[in-house]
């Protein structure tokens, strides 16, 4: 092994001249199949250091792209040969985890930074569009990379993307013109340069016909007990090719039947495809088979025109919904997916009749069928796109968004490209990353009510003219989502975006989540989206007031790979338990003490080192929306619950001495002066029914904390008067935490899965 890596790395020196002003060389780093490659090791905090370009899976081993510059070689040699000639205080071999992981290392060639999982590299001489990642995002490495495409006869883009660490290029050629060795040591990663929606809706509709019959034959459909995501919105046209495998006529239903089931307005059938397919262009343009993991069902809940809804029916009209898809499929797993919303009544946060509504169906209050509500922020008005973020930050989530128990979905955006040559000299308002012009945000609701929205998913951008106006119907096909049409037109493809096109998306992502683990309650599939959010560069830089950014953002842009819990240096524990929230006779309120296996030689071997403990708590409550001042027993939720770790100093006793007097304190908020290093703190993550916060500290520190409670305050429920009515007297929980660390030596995973018997790869 050490032999394999020193001849490869002087290969590539020497194919690169040989002399001292060669930066580097690109190494592939290939994992032994079916073994965890710990690549973060290979990854080096010295300027000089090697670094980590790209990781992907292939033939069920990871394979890591590795820049190796001259003054950095050391470093990885030294690891190797400390495997060879040391041993742990353990008495195993230093670094075993990650050489025994290694099968080879090689000279990376162009294809190795081939990153996209689902399209083949192209053939060398095929002409095609890429996004060049480069490694760096400094000016002097793009003036090198476009210097370097020039000699080579590539075309490249006029402007570029900056990331923290990457810089994106669009470049047009060939495979066999990026090949050269100076050029392969300017990348990262290559991926093929996204299509932009415009190519897609503007096709005729021969043409669309093609695209679509060729996509329906690399379709795996969902088995027959997938989830489901249940539009409810304008009816959805099943009759469209991508959507009838997905949309049974069994499954097709709406409040009235005088209604019909069909899209009388375009707005279900976008969605469906949303909620189906994701952005369409992904599925379109890839050539390999594509597996559809949930399946879908409509409700029609929005009459034709010219009839509208009476106000005081929204609530009842959601409902009947409910009733009639459970009727028809009591046992399915489904996600209600609702990107309508109306702009009477915004109630600084207030419950409405029809928020309470979905708060108690989502509880299951008549039933006890808990249900999983995603539904949309609602959009700002086209005023205030030009007023960018101000406009957003004065708006207010939409009737029906604050509702306590729903995943409340906001819109952000990474689309700030503008392909149509006709809208030459327009911007883009968003920067890539940041939240969409067409959100909403609660940062003027009134102090006590809930963080909404919860999450941002991509809802497209908006364009500023040189003018400073806005297109006739303020959205631009290469700013959008790609989507299924209702085929009023005989076309197939249409471009969607705002807070409905992200509702769509969390839905299909929460009922992919729910696909892999059927068994978890509605409470941890919210969680764990949730807790998978992170907020971007764009929007850490922007907002620096966390009051401000959790109600903008909400707790950022999920990962349906996080909550999968597919990453290894995050060591993530799932709790799902109930408790006592009020006195019931003799029997007090209860709190849950969960000790958590901590890998405390681990943490202690740390040190002071940095590290992360995430804590997501989620479960439903039961509404009292009558306006009688929100407090005491005349305060909306029947309970609220909180979490706390144990102080480094605190003992058991103290810890539940601590804990008691706060659940006699109704509005109870954890301070961020008693207990610091929480990012939001107690005021500001105590508020709705979800709440997630990250601590942040030193491993020694971490390595005391080794309980967390979930302890109940106040609500209507626990008033006397209140449970003559008969109430349940435990209510339901859901936890999910995480620790996580930038270190790179120290397996955080195995000591845990050890102790709970999770299986772990090990060598026979």
């Amino acid at each position: 092994m050490l032999r394999e890596y020193g001849a490869a790395f002087k290969t590539g020196i020497m194919a690169r001249g040989g002399g001292g002003d060669v930066p580097g060389v690109s190494l592939t780093v290939r994992g032994e199949p079916g073994s965890e490659l710990p690549f973060e090791s290979l990854d080096s905090r010295r300027p000089d250091g090697p670094r980590v370009l790209a990781v992907r899976e292939v033939e069920g081993a990871t394979v890591a792209q590795v820049f190796v510059p001259q003054g950095g070689f050391q470093i990885i040699e030294e690891k190797l040969r400390d495997y060879l000639r040391k041993d742990t205080p353990k008495g195993k071999p230093a670094n075993e985890a990650l050489v025994a992981s290694i099968a080879s290392f090689q000279l990376a060639a162009l294809q190795e930074l081939w990153t996209d999982p689902d399209l083949p590299f192209p053939p060398p001489s095929q002409p095609m569009a890429w996004e060049a990642w480069l490694r760096d995002p400094s000016e002097e490495l793009l003036s090198s990379f476009l210097l370097l495409c020039r000699q080579h006869g590539l075309i490249t883009g006029e402007r570029s993307l900056e990331f923290p660490d990457r810089r994106v290029v669009l470049v047009s050629g060939t495979a066999t013109q990026l090949s050269s060795f100076a050029i392969l040591d300017t990348l990262a990663e290559l991926r093929p340069a996204r299509t932009p929606p415009t190519e897609f809706v503007e096709m005729p509709s021969r043409e669309q016909g093609e695209w679509s019959r060729e996509l329906v034959s690399r379709l795996v459909l969902p088995a027959s007990d997938a989830p489901v995501v249940c539009v409810l919105d304008t009816g959805v046209s099943n009759n469209h090719p991508l959507l009838a495998p997905l949309l049974p006529a069994a499954n097709m239903f709406a409040y009235r039947k005088s209604w019909g089931l069909a899209d009388h307005a375009g707005h279900g059938t976008e969605m469906a495809g949303l909620a189906g397919y994701g952005d369409l262009i992904d599925a379109l343009e890839s050539k390999m088979r594509v597996a559809l993991e949930v399946g879908l069902e409509s409700v029609k809940i929005l009459p034709p025109p010219p009839a509208l809804n009476p106000p005081e029916l929204y609530g009842a009209i959601t409902a009947d919904a409910a009733g009639q898809v459970e009727v028809a499929a009591p046992e399915r797993l489904r996600v209600f997916s609702m990107s309508v919303s109306t702009r009477n009544g915004r109630t600084g946060g207030r419950p409405s009749s029809w928020s309470a509504e979905i708060d108690r169906l989502a509880a299951g209050v008549e039933d006890g069928r808990q249900r999983l509500y995603c539904i949309c922020a609602g959009n700002a008005d086209p005023y205030w796109y030009p007023h960018y973020p101000e406009g957003i930050m004065t708006g207010k989530p939409l009737d029906p968004a604050q509702a306590w128990n729903a995943l409340t979905i906001g819109a952000y955006t990474e689309r700030d490209i503008i392909a149509e040559p006709a809208l030459s000299g327009w911007l883009p308002i968003a920067p890539h990353g940041d939240i969409s012009p067409m959100s909403t945000s609660s940062i003027t609701f009134e102090r006590g009510w809930p963080n909404k929205p919860d999450l941002v998913l991509e809802g497209g951008n908006v364009a500023l003219s040189p003018g400073g106006t806005l297109p006739p119907d303020s959205s631009i096909p290469s700013l959008s989502l790609l989507t299924t049409d209702r085929m009023s037109r005989g076309l197939l493809f249409t471009y969607t975006n705002a807070t409905s096109a992200a509702t769509a998306q969390a839905s299909r992502m929460a009922a992919h989540l729910w696909a892999e683990y059927p068994n978890l309650r509605p409470e941890t599939i919210r969680a764990l989206l949730v807790h998978s959010a992170r907020w971007t560069p764009a929007m850490l830089s922007r907002i620096h007031n966390k009051d401000h950014r959790v109600r903008l953002y909400g707790y950022g842009v999920p990962s349906l790979a996080r909550a999968r819990w597919s990453a290894r240096d995050v060591l993530t524990l799932v709790v799902e338990d109930e408790l006592r929230p009020f006195k019931v006779g003799k029997l007090p309120a209860q709190m849950r003490l969960h000790e958590f296996p901590w890998p405390v030689e681990e943490l202690q071997r740390l040190g002071a080192a940095d590290v992360r403990l995430r804590v997501t708590l989620s479960y439903f409550i039961e509404p009292n929306p009558a306006q009688r001042g929100w407090m005491g027993r005349f305060r909306y939720q029947s309970h609220g619950l909180r979490f706390s770790v144990r102080r480094p100093t605190e003992s058991n006793p103290a810890f539940r001495a601590r804990l008691s007097k706060a659940m006699q304190d109704e509005g109870y908020t954890s301070s961020t002066g008693t207990d610091p290093g929480w990012e939001l703190g107690g005021s500001r993550r105590n508020r709705g029914s979800i709440h997630s916060d990250v601590w942040h500290g030193s491993a020694a520190d971490l390595a005391s904390r080794q309980v967390l409670a979930v302890f109940p305050v106040g609500g209507w429920m626990a008033d006397a008067r209140a449970r003559r009515v008969e109430k349940p007297t435990s209510v339901r929980f859901s936890l999910v935490v995480s620790i996580e660390t930038d270190e790179t030596e120290v397996d955080l995973y195995t000591p845990v899965a050890n102790e709970l018997g999770v299986p772990v790869a090990v060598e026979s």
